[in-house]
């Protein structure tokens, strides 16, 4: 669990300087599973509505791991050649007051 979001060597912050609306984010996807075989790509959603100022923080040390954002609000990582390794609970974290979080469980096949 180690080289997932927790400690790392790499750190993407990412931030929308847009949409202020006066509305607190809100992470738009409910708690999900996400299950994957061996080797495929596995895609942990993390949509988030009024981020205005605030920023979305993944921490991640390994290549395999990207950010995928097919719209302005997702938030997506992205697990490339998943392995067994990988199965486990992920954070999307918002830099709110208090902070919020949402988990996504990650199950391999």
């Amino acid at each position: 669990m180690a080289g997932k979001l927790i400690a790392s060597l790499v750190t993407i912050t990412l931030s929308l300087l847009n949409g202020l609306s006066g509305f607190e984010p809100s992470f738009d996807v409910p708690i999900l599973n996400v299950t994957v075989i061996t080797g495929q790509v596995a895609l942990l959603p993390c949509s988030i509505d009024h981020l205005g100022k605030h920023k979305v923080c993944m921490v991640v040390d390994d290549f395999r791991f990207s950010l995928i954002r097919p719209v302005p609000k997702e938030w997506n990582l992205q697990i490339r050649d998943v392995k067994y390794e990988d199965q486990g609970q992920y954070r999307c974290t918002l830099n709110t007051s208090p902070v919020k979080s949402k988990y996504v469980t990650l199950y391999v096949k």
